[in-house]
């Protein structure tokens, strides 16, 4: 009988908390969805709020004002892109010329020299001894000629007077201009003499970067040496060689013909910085590829870059800007190009 009654509690203990679960799991149910519908109805409402949804103004996804113009004519830009290499108009290797030891450096490597500026010593020493040389000859002979001139004057006096032979007048004039002739050999070589003393100060031929140092002093130079003392690379003003679609080659030169300036703008791989300005200054083609030689006045700061080529409008005053994003590959109202791009 206690046991049965036991039992009993049990069952309605758990009856009991079965229900508690039950009514907890209904109303977590309740709440959600009453908690969903509410944010339904307030996007609803949010939605019908003036400059939303589809009806509204511009933003959130809303239609562009578009306002309408007249209709005019006038150029398209055309833009052409193309890779660019940077190369120097002139790169010189710079060698003594002469042969002697190397006293004095008076650069440092990456610097920028002027032409004309001195760059190196030779020992000047040997050559300044042979100009004392050649100038202490040069006044012997003057000496002699001199006075081969005294005696000529002379003889032709004792000639008149019936003093001496014709043949005696004839022989010191002879001297004479043997000794005029060997004046003019001793100034040769006096002038030879300071000319390789000039050569013993190494010069800039050209101005330009100094690239590294081959020869230190103390070296003997020669002005056989293939690599000489350093090496200048003119970079102001530098050329920009790139190339083009072969299509594009006949609308170019058309325009080229007709004495049109094209104008050139390089700039980064990035197509970030202006590196310069310059201008086409020749066309030359290479199997399928045509090939433009780019002058600029301003030194590009790396050995590739991009070149933008551009044309001024005849029909317009302001030049129109290559932008980077507009690539163009066809050449259009070629009669009045705004423009033609080259970049990457």
């Amino acid at each position: 009988m206690e046991n049965a009654v036991k039992t009993g509690q049990r069952r309605t203990t758990l009856l009991i908390a079965l229900a508690v679960i039950v009514v907890a799991a209904g109303i977590g149910a309740w709440l959600y969805y009453d908690k969903s519908r509410g944010g339904e109805a307030a996007a609803q409402t949010e939605a019908k709020k003036p400059g939303k949804g589809r009806g509204g103004k511009a933003g959130d996804g809303g239609p562009i004002p578009v306002a309408a113009e007249a209709a005019q004519t006038g150029n398209i830009p055309i833009y052409l892109s193309g890779l660019g290499t940077v190369v120097p108009m002139r790169t010189v290797i710079v060698r003594s010329r002469v042969d002697g030891e190397l006293v004095r450096v008076n650069f440092t490597e990456g610097q920028y020299v002027k032409e004309g500026e001195v760059l190196a010593q030779v020992d000047p020493r040997p050559f300044q001894v042979q100009l004392d040389q050649a100038e202490g000859q040069l006044i012997k002979d003057q000496a002699l000629l001199a006075n081969a001139r005294i005696d000529l004057e002379r003889y032709q006096t004792l000639f008149q007077q019936d003093s001496i032979a014709k043949q005696q007048v004839d022989t010191q004039a002879a001297l004479v201009r043997q000794y005029e002739g060997g004046v003019r050999t001793d100034q040769a070589m006096v002038d030879n003499a300071r000319l390789q003393l000039t050569y013993a100060r190494i010069t800039a031929p050209i101005s330009g970067r100094l690239g590294l140092r081959q020869v230190d002093p103390g070296n003997i130079v020669h002005a056989s040496d293939a690599n000489g003392v350093v090496v200048i690379t003119e970079i102001q003003p530098v050329t920009v060689v790139f190339s083009l679609p072969q299509d594009n080659l006949p609308a170019v030169l058309q325009r080229m013909k007709g004495n049109a300036k094209l104008a050139v703008e390089a700039w980064d791989r990035g197509f970030r910085v202006k590196l310069g300005n310059c201008c086409i200054c020749c066309v030359f083609t290479i199997c399928d590829s045509s090939w433009f030689c780019v002058f600029t006045s301003t030194p590009p700061a790396a050995t590739t870059s991009m070149v933008v080529v551009w044309l001024e409008t005849e029909s317009c005053g302001s030049t129109v800007a290559a932008a980077p994003t507009v690539t163009s590959t066809r050449l259009v109202n070629l009669a009045n190009p705004v423009a033609v791009t080259v970049s990457s």
